[in-house]
């Protein structure tokens, strides 16, 4: 009832999950964003398929999650930039990416292992960039700031 404007699911929980997810949020927000979280960009191959046992490629694997975000009815996926021109060809042009893992210096991605910088994010068809640790861990925060808005430009 706050009208939030946009929630996440984890599309590992399937697609009636999603659906019942989807219906419940829409009833509440007609307007709001349901997004469905794909594979983190912490995750790699090897922990996709070692640790998780999860078998194929990591790619393949985001893009089926994302088509079944995309058939539950939901508005947009959360994954990493360097997924989402595949997710855009095989799903639909419009439908949004929501892209975490964005470094101007990719070799600096702490824990994240799907990085991009601004600039691939925008040309691999990232609609939303999700922007952190550059900044807050930043000496000069607006600096870097400064520097994301000159790249994307």
């Amino acid at each position: 009832q706050l009208k939030v404007d946009m929630i996440n699911v984890h599309t590992s929980g399937g697609i009636h999950m999603m659906e019942q997810a989807c219906d419940a949020y829409k009833q509440i927000h007609p307007e709001g964003k349901l997004i469905g979280v794909t594979q983190l960009t912490s995750t790699s191959q090897t922990m996709l398929n070692q640790e998780l046992k999860v078998p194929g490629a990591l790619l393949e694997n985001v893009v089926s999650l994302a088509k079944n975000a995309y058939a539950a009815g939901l508005d947009v996926v959360v994954c990493s930039a360097l997924e989402a021109q595949s997710i855009k060809e095989k799903i639909k042009e419009d439908f949004l990416c929501v892209t975490p893992g964005i470094r101007l210096n990719p070799e600096l991605g702490h824990d994240q292992k799907r990085v991009a910088t601004p600039y691939q994010a925008i040309k691999n068809g990232a609609d939303y960039l999700v922007v952190g640790r550059d900044i807050t861990l930043s000496n000069h925060p607006t600096d870097v700031f400064q520097s994301y808005l000159e790249e994307i430009q």
